[in-house]
């Protein structure tokens, strides 16, 4: 089977890594998959970018696609429901999210499609230093909630203490970085990183941190928590409904309590209609105790792994990308 792959060019969202285990499996099982332009048609089409991330004058439409995207969220985005409508199927890494696009559809075209490994587990984990290093990864906008992340963390931690947090920003401008938390990075061991990194300089990040820590109101796949998770190292995720929970258990992560609340930031209408949609709010002090906890107390069983359904999840990866291929291609 000739299948054509569209992933995103921006290596640091997490599709890149994505897109190539995907087309490794495929590969795995014996079709010819290939990245875009062909020069033939191809049997059919997975196309993995961001939200409505691609221009579909680009597409030739009558190859049948199917759509993968990553939203773990509880309403569908306007124009996710309009971009998606272009495709004969779509994919999504989410039981809640196959439900949501049913109910805002009316459509059953929709596949649950296991997540694939994107780098082997490692029992890689640091001995304790003397710093210890708390991270964050993610793309500078308003859902990351940086803001609430660094105030936490300067108000908790004393500039004389051993403990620093690394905030590894994407997507951002530095000027716009300094004037939502340049307070709190004047008055603590903080310290933000705008460089683009290799992902196997991104896997050495992850493992010379102690705890991955993040605070997002809500989230596509949970990429970040997946890397951390498999380079050994332990998570603090906000306890929202709608993160995904593949990964957590309680030898491996920290959960902080978060509340519902109209989403307010109209920076987001173009992904949200402002009126009707919510999203989780990080509960400060419960942060701020939960960052002190696992400096204090490091409550982890080693070596840190994620929970029992990511690996579950992967025995049924080729199946079902198998019976999706077939769907395609027999119209």
């Amino acid at each position: 089977m000739n299948i054509e792959y569209i992933t995103a060019s921006d290596p640091y969202s997490g599709y890149v890594k994505a897109g190539k285990a995907y087309m490794k499996f495929l590969r795995s099982m014996g079709h010819v998959v290939q990245t875009s332009f062909q020069h033939h048609i191809p049997d059919c089409r997975f196309l993995h970018v961001a939200a409505y991330g691609h221009p579909l004058e680009l597409l030739d439409l009558d190859v049948p696609t199917a759509y993968l995207y990553a939203w773990e969220y509880p309403d569908l985005p306007p124009l996710f429901k309009l971009y998606a409508s272009n495709f004969k199927r779509v994919v999504t890494f989410s039981q809640l999210q196959v439900d949501v696009y049913k109910q805002a559809t009316g459509k059953n075209n929709i596949d649950l499609l296991p997540n694939p490994p994107l780098i082997e587990p490692t029992e890689f984990k640091k001995r304790m230093a003397d710093q210890f290093t708390f991270l964050a990864v993610n793309r500078w906008d308003c859902r990351k909630d940086f803001e609430i992340l660094a105030r936490a963390f300067a108000d908790e931690f004393k500039p004389s203490e051993p403990v620093r947090m690394l905030l590894k920003i994407s997507h951002g401008n530095i000027n716009d970085v300094m004037k939502r938390i340049g307070e709190y990075l004047g008055r603590s061991n903080m310290n933000v990183i705008m460089y683009n990194y290799s992902e196997p300089e991104m896997n050495e990040l992850y493992r010379s941190a102690d705890v991955y820590v993040s605070t997002t109101h809500c989230e596509g796949w949970g990429y970040g928590f997946q890397d951390a998770l498999l380079n050994g190292v332990p998570c603090i995720y906000p306890k929202s409904p709608y993160i995904v929970r593949t990964f957590f258990n309680e030898s491996n992560s920290i959960g902080v309590s978060c509340a519902t609340v109209p989403v307010k930031h109209w920076d987001v209408a173009p992904y949200f209609d402002g009126m009707n949609s919510v999203w989780s709010q990080t509960d400060y002090e419960d942060l701020r105790s939960k960052l002190r906890h696992a400096y204090e107390y490091y409550p982890f069983r080693l070596p840190v792994r994620p929970a029992k359904p990511y690996y579950d999840d992967q025995e049924t990866l080729v199946p079902t990308l198998n019976r999706i291929v077939t769907e395609l291609t027999n119209g």
